[in-house]
């Protein structure tokens, strides 16, 4: 659980949904009543990690600075779902976390091998 979260959010006394798309994007949901029992917090699945792993081996760059090569691409709904198909961390049941270990080069390698980029 986000200790931020919790104490910003719960002011406002409404059930709130925080998301925060990082390297790996989660979310935390506080209920209007703030009781901390009842607070969910989990990974969700990857944020910038995934195109930051791409832009360094495709365009030899750290990250996408300022969104510059996201901006000349169109969303895949046959990308999108090849990914959702050969991710198991989509199925996994919450509370659950992910990071580095799953969404990696080898993850990138077979986005790449599945000649949808």
């Amino acid at each position: 659980i986000s200790y931020f979260d919790k104490i910003f959010f719960n002011q406002f006394k409404k059930n709130i949904l925080s998301v925060n798309i990082g390297g790996i994007s989660n979310f935390t949901f506080i209920p209007k009543d703030g009781d901390i029992n009842k607070v969910t917090a989990f990974d969700c699945g990857p944020g910038n990690m995934l195109i930051d792993g791409a832009i360094q081996q495709l365009f030899n760059k750290s990250f996408d600075k300022d969104g510059i090569n996201a901006l000349k691409g169109n969303f895949s709904e046959k990308l999108f779902n090849f990914i959702k198909s050969h991710d198991s961390f989509v199925e996994s049941k919450p509370p659950k976390s992910t990071g580095r270990e799953h969404y990696n080069k080898i993850f990138l390698y077979i986005i790449y091998q599945s000649n949808m980029i």
